[in-house]
């Protein structure tokens, strides 16, 4: 019978998906029955979980679909709601029935719907947050909070979320490499990589500045990637056009198995100063390729101060991006914080998870 619920939204592109295939992994390994619930479509990332399941989306029915022409779920959003976790309720039940254990183990991201069938004594329910909140944001029912990171646990806290504890995201280091085997980029030049959302909060215009003004110097044969997808991407390729830079960088759009790229770059970049954790760099250093990060708050727990730059300091931050970038693609510096590997095996992780069940 299933004992742990692993639930989100329909995967993408993100550390949250990256994260739901590492308990997978996890779960698995521990030999514990589990379901990923999705509430939503396969979309382009298929669940990695031998047993998966789909809701669908609630406007694949006509009366739902009637009420959004009426625009009932802006005039009426009470009612909207209700008729839409109806919805969830009926699949769920349905597609769980006679399946669960006696007690079950929810894990979601913080942000992720939780179906109203979930909110009972059977059911025990674990938040996670995998980003850190400007100000408090109430949540819906829950009975225990966790954080990725040290710095996201002590920063919520002070904003007012009940945070108990901290349990690192999985790394499937052996997942991990065997992706990265699976086919060769298409870029004739070395590289430096961006993997992650096309967001201006992203850092990924400062990105592109840095290398505009390294191109003809400590750039000169390199090429920059941006790999993925959002709302800033047009902006984005019209700057590159602006720089004259065409023939200089590559966008790849969204990639189902991004590995290779990153397996196969010069050196990792994520300019971000607002992760939580900073997934894509972590697996960087794994596949043994040399990173740099912002220095956002939680970079310290995992990364080495040789590759952290300062985003936040008098030295303008594109000066102390370019510095380093030079500086890594010499060393190659690609080590993370000792220990941390071990720390994110995933049946380590799962198990502190499942502690929660006990």
């Amino acid at each position: 019978m299933i004992q742990v619920v692993l639930l989100s939204g329909t995967p993408k592109l993100s550390g949250s998906t990256t994260w739901i295939n590492g308990l997978i992994t996890g779960f698995s390994q521990l030999g514990i029955e589990h379901v990923h619930l999705v509430t939503g479509v396969t979309g382009d990332f298929p669940s990695s979980a031998q047993l998966a399941f789909y809701t669908g989306r609630p406007r694949s029915k006509p009366y739902i679909r009637l009420l959004r022409l009426l625009k009932i779920h802006k005039l009426n959003k009470k009612y909207f709601s209700k008729v839409e976790a109806a919805f969830f309720s009926f699949k769920v039940k349905k597609l769980l029935s006679g399946k669960l254990a006696e007690q079950v183990l929810v894990i979601k991201d913080y942000s992720s719907y939780l179906p109203e069938v979930f909110k009972s004594d059977k059911f025990i329910v674990v938040d996670v947050l995998h980003q850190q909140y400007q100000q408090y944001q109430r949540g819906g029912h829950h009975d225990h909070l966790v954080a990725v990171s040290n710095s996201v646990l002590a920063e919520s806290r002070k904003i007012g979320f009940k945070v108990e504890k901290v349990i690192l995201n999985p790394l499937d280091a052996q997942t991990l490499h065997k992706k990265a085997a699976q086919y060769q980029p298409e870029c004739s030049s070395p590289f430096i990589l961006f993997v992650g959302n096309i967001y201006r909060a992203k850092g990924v215009f400062e990105l592109l500045e840095v290398f505009s003004q390294g191109r003809d110097d400590v750039f000169l044969g390199y090429t920059l990637v941006f790999v993925g997808n959002g709302r800033d991407f047009n902006e984005l390729k019209a700057n590159i056009k602006k720089l004259g830079l065409a023939s200089r960088v590559i966008l790849t759009g969204t990639l189902v198995n991004p590995y290779p790229w990153i397996a196969a770059a010069s050196l990792l970049v994520l300019p971000s100063s607002s992760e939580a954790m900073g997934y894509a760099a972590i697996e960087a250093a794994v596949l043994g390729v040399p990173y740099l990060v912002a220095d956002f708050p939680a970079a310290k727990e995992f990364f080495c101060s040789d590759n952290i730059f300062n985003k936040n300091q008098t030295m303008s931050s594109t000066s102390s991006m370019l510095n380093k970038m030079v500086q890594l693609l010499q060393t190659k510096q690609s080590r993370l914080i000792p220990g941390l590997s071990e720390r994110m095996r995933p049946e380590a992780v799962a198990l502190e998870y499942y502690s929660f069940l006990r």
